[in-house]
C-alpha cells in the first residue's frame, strides 16, 4: 500500500457521551509509526469509556494495523532534591520564610 493514512482519534467518557476534540494522526503506509498523544490534547477528559480511531478524510481507507496501543501515566516529578536558599545577612535585612515538610533536622 502507498500513501498516508489520515486518521483521527477521540475519546468519550461514556458510551453515549460527548466526544473529546478529535486529534489528527497521519500514518505513512508501509512503515510502523509511533504516535504519542498527550491526554491534554483531548480537552481535559478524565474518564475514558471509549477510544475511537477513524478516517478523517471522508473516504474509505485501506487496511491499517495497530500494535501496542497503550494508555500511560507520565512519570511523577520527584519531590526530592537539594534546595539552595540564599540569605541576606545584612543587619537591616528583612527575611521571611515558610517551610513545609521535613527539612532533615
Amino acid at each position: 500500500a502507498s500513501g498516508t493514512r489520515e486518521l483521527q482519534v477521540y475519546l468519550q467518557a461514556s458510551d453515549g457521551g460527548d466526544a473529546s476534540p478529535a486529534v489528527p494522526v497521519s500514518a505513512p503506509a508501509g512503515t510502523w509509526t509511533q504516535v504519542t498523544i498527550p491526554l491534554a490534547d483531548f480537552g481535559g477528559i478524565n474518564q475514558i469509556a471509549r477510544l475511537t480511531i477513524q478516517d478523517r478524510t471522508g473516504a474509505a481507507q485501506p487496511t491499517y494495523y495497530l500494535d501496542n496501543l497503550e494508555l500511560t501515566t507520565p512519570a511523577p516529578v520527584s519531590s526530592e532534591g537539594e534546595i539552595t536558599i540564599k540569605l541576606d545577612t545584612q543587619p537591616d535585612a528583612n527575611t521571611n520564610f515558610v517551610f513545609k515538610g521535613d527539612l532533615g533536622t
